[in-house]
């Protein structure tokens, strides 16, 4: 195992981009979603952030690497154990402690940045030399669209989209938003936006929800999801907390647990994490230059 902390891809004109997207496959669970009237692939939100935000900051068309292709990029999501020789890690993280297989196997990885020190500190008691740059690249996101949606009210629920059906009956009466994260990122986006706070088992829904000043909560859904609480740990980690959640044991928990106020937005410190983006940077523009999510 060998590992760098420099890449170059000035030259580059497309991005071969790892994001987490399942294959096409007959299953139990896919039939299952389709009786819910749910794609049988699921479309997470999160996992689709990290296209949107590699090619908008580099201006460049980026292509889905396979998991097993070599030399390509990691960026936003828990994809650490998809890293193969030659690939560059740019603010991704571990999925929980068990996932170090892949990283400490691989030979020739560059590391740019992770998403928080607890992902660093499995790399470090591994031998792995990474510089300590903490971040989702979410955060990024202000910097690259600008919040132009009126807000209306609405308490977000952002369930884990392994959680939204257990959810999806409630809020239809009332200011509750059950938001849906396998909806078009742009539109998962202007729900979030909408919304005086946020409550979410995802942990994109708090990510995007405090990168945009919007104050969030952390919910553990029944029992904690792979087993930890890990991901979210690392995140909060690089903004210098530590996480503070609250319990939900069934659905209807959500009412009681919105009446509670949520952790207020921290100050998140994104020019390391923007000046460690392993290609040339192309955006972002001015913030009155910026497209608005409206128009998205």
């Amino acid at each position: 195992m060998s590992s760098s902390t420099s890449c170059s891809h000035s030259r580059a004109t497309t991005i071969s981009l790892y994001w987490w997207e399942p294959k096409p496959h007959f299953s139990l669970h896919g039939l299952k979603r389709i009786a819910m009237a749910r794609n049988p692939l699921v479309r997470n939100f999160g996992d689709l952030l990290s296209p949107f935000i590699v090619s908008r900051l580099a201006g460049l068309d980026v292509v889905h690497a396979q998991i097993e292709s070599q030399g390509k990029l990691l960026a936003v999501g828990s994809v650490l154990h998809a890293a193969k020789d030659n690939d560059t890690i740019w603010g991704s993280g571990f999925l929980n402690s068990d996932c170090t297989q892949a990283v400490t196997r691989s030979m020739g990885l560059h590391f740019s940045s992770v998403r928080g020190p607890k992902t660093w500190e499995i790399l470090r008691k591994n031998g792995i030399v990474c510089p300590e740059i903490f971040g989702d690249p979410a955060v990024l996101l202000p910097l690259l669209v600008r919040n132009d949606i009126k807000p209306k009210g609405y308490i977000g629920f952002v369930p884990h989209f392994s959680h939204y059906p257990d959810f999806r009956h409630l809020g239809k009466k009332s200011k509750l938003r059950i938001i849906d994260v396998e909806n078009p990122p742009a539109e998962v986006m202007r729900n979030i936006l909408e919304c005086d706070a946020i409550y979410s088992s995802s942990l994109h829904g708090i990510i995007v929800a405090e990168a945009y000043g919007i104050p969030a909560q952390m919910v553990v859904y029944k029992k904690p999801l792979h087993g930890d609480i890990f991901k979210f740990e690392d995140y909060y980690g690089s903004t210098g907390r530590k996480p503070k959640f609250v319990q939900a044991n069934k659905p209807s928990d959500i009412f009681s647990i919105i009446q509670k106020d949520p952790l207020p937005p921290p100050i998140i410190h994104t020019m390391d994490l923007l000046k460690s983006f392993p290609y040339e940077v192309r955006n972002p523009l001015p913030e009155a230059s910026r497209p608005g999510w409206s128009s998205l």
